[in-house]
């Protein structure tokens, strides 16, 4: 197929359906991105961190949670390590300081905040938008092996949902 063909198919795909658009570009992306983490040996630097550490962050906001089976497919070390975003983590304990009916996590990818800030304020519920089914199910896990069910999955975050 020619690349103009594909930029033709990719464009009416995106004018009809963007959400199907959007959910195969998101999967395509994951796709990569694990075969990336193979390829340059993380996943190896995974198994070896879990091996010593265990599955679970040991510092940060978001300490003791548990990383399931399928987190483990991404590059995980600066998350088992507490350190993932670090600059975030004063905002992160200012927002679990408060209280909040809802929380969005657009793009939660495998749920680790979605699920990290459900675990800090249970009396919230957290919605996780991801439009890859691989991140909504890792996103599942996470939140059954954490005992958290105000986690709720979804896939495509539109405007229309937000101005609701």
């Amino acid at each position: 197929m020619t690349r103009s063909l594909k930029k033709i198919i990719r464009n009416a795909l995106g004018a009809i359906a963007p959400q199907t658009l959007t959910a195969i570009q998101s999967a395509r992306s994951r796709k990569h991105s694990h075969h990336l983490v193979r390829e340059w040996g993380l996943h190896t630097l995974n198994s070896k961190l879990i091996e010593r550490y265990g599955a679970k962050v040991i510092s940060g906001p978001f300490v003791d949670m548990t990383l399931t089976e399928m987190t483990h497919q991404e590059h995980l070390g600066p998350f088992l390590l507490g350190c993932y975003e670090s600059e975030l983590h004063p905002w992160l304990e200012r927002v679990a300081l408060k209280q909040y009916s809802q929380i969005l996590d657009v793009g939660a990818k495998f749920g680790y905040y979605a699920v990290g800030l459900a675990r800090r304020m249970p009396a919230s519920s957290v919605i996780a938008f991801d439009t890859d089914w691989w991140a909504r199910r890792a996103t599942a896990e996470m939140a059954t092996a954490n005992s958290v069910p105000n986690v709720v999955s979804s896939g495509f975050c539109s405007p229309r949902w937000l101005n609701r």
